[in-house]
């Protein structure tokens, strides 16, 4: 019997290392593939570009043709464990419309390789790029429809004009923006900072962690994140933004401002008309402003140096001081401040709980719970 055991677990033994045999391909191998492709189209007023993991570079010129450069030069391995493979770019013309898209293996590996498509096409052609994590460049259109979208891959947008609102998305990819023009402009991005510059049109832009940076905006400008930090500058109309806990930075708001934060701090400087701000337990700081200010922190301070207030307005706070510095004069503004335990100053008038001053026309009202309020003139 005990012999008979022994047979049986060295069946078991020779079994389980045939099937590791069998099954432990050497996959490390990698192909070399080099091609390059090049293609002349007539009267095409639309491309769908799926790049995959190619760059693709997408410029308008002055001319009726759309001609394409392709490039692969490399050394490829499928991570699938498939043998040998090929890698293609492939065309096809329905009317107008030019389809191109790329045939390569999923989970392709790459090293020293170069994996390029440069398509120069008409400045009235409608483009519409996908890519996963290869990089996307689109410039120098007039046309009536843009969108960009990658996965990881880098977008560079510039000089693009779409009578249509213009989409530009990616996940983890890097976004650059300049010189865009169209009703309305939208980026989006989940990990990936945002650059953009000199917009003509309404701005919205949307990041879950990455930055976004933003200026000369000449229309509406909303922005969002939730952990990346937000900055614009050179909005000519109203600004919009809100985020949980990355810090906001904003500068010359033309219009109206409403800023919301949770745990951020807020900093907000030359913004005019009316100056909404909200925040939990970020610091609040605006300074060289003008307007009707409408301010509120749970936990944190506020501080406003240099504002001028033009229309009755409000600062409050649970347990944060306030202290505000205006370039108003005395006799322009009368305040009605409330506070449950911390004191209270107006000028040269100071009290505790309550504190109210008739001299000016323009209302102050100040409300804390345990937060000191200071208000004076420059």
């Amino acid at each position: 019997m005990k012999r008979f055991y022994r047979i049986l677990i060295l069946l078991i033994v020779a079994f389980v290392g045939l099937n590791t045999t069998v099954h432990s391909k050497d996959f490390t191998n990698y192909i070399s593939v080099k091609k390059t492709v090049h293609k002349t189209f007539e009267d095409i007023l639309e491309i769908h570009c799926d790049g995959n993991f190619f760059d693709v570079s997408i410029i308008g010129e002055e001319t009726k043709t759309t001609d394409i450069n392709g490039k692969i030069d490399g050394e490829f391995k499928s991570l699938l464990g498939k043998g040998n493979f090929d890698i293609n770019i492939n065309f096809k013309k329905e009317k107008k419309t030019l389809k191109i898209w790329i045939d390569a293996p999923q989970n392709i590996s790459m090293k020293n390789s170069i994996v390029k498509l440069k398509i120069i096409t008409g400045k009235n052609c409608n483009v519409i790029v996908r890519n996963s994590s290869g990089n996307a460049s689109v410039s120098n259109l007039n046309t009536y429809k843009i969108k960009v979208n990658t996965s990881s891959g880098d977008i560079d947008c510039n000089s693009l004009t779409s009578k249509s609102p213009m989409s530009i998305k990616s996940i983890s990819g890097f976004i650059k923006a300049q010189n865009l023009s169209s009703k309305n402009v939208t980026i989006d991005s989940s990990s990936g900072d945002q650059n953009i510059e000199s917009i003509q049109g309404d701005l919205n832009a949307k990041s879950i962690s990455g930055s976004i940076i933003a200026k000369q905006i000449k229309g509406n400008a909303t922005l969002k994140s939730s952990s990346g930090d937000l900055k614009v500058s050179e909005v000519s109309l109203n600004l919009t933004t809100n985020s949980i806990s990355g810090n906001q930075v904003h500068s010359k708001i033309k219009e109206n401002t409403n800023i919301e934060s949770s745990s951020g701090d807020i900093n907000l400087f030359h913004a005019n008309n009316n100056v909404r701000v909200k925040s939990i337990s970020g610091d609040i700081e605006i300074g060289d402003s003008e307007g009707k200010f409408y301010v509120r922190s749970t936990s944190a301070p506020i501080q406003c140096i240099g504002i001028k207030i033009t229309e009755e307005s409000s600062f409050n706070s649970v347990s944060g001081d306030i202290l505000c510095r205006f370039r108003n004069t005395s006799k322009d503004l009368k305040f009605q401040l409330l506070s449950t335990s911390g004191d209270l100053e107006a000028g040269r008038t100071r009290k505790e709980r309550k504190l109210y001053t008739n001299e000016g026309n323009i209302l102050i009202k100040g409300n804390t719970t345990s937060g000191n309020q200071t208000y004076q003139f420059l």
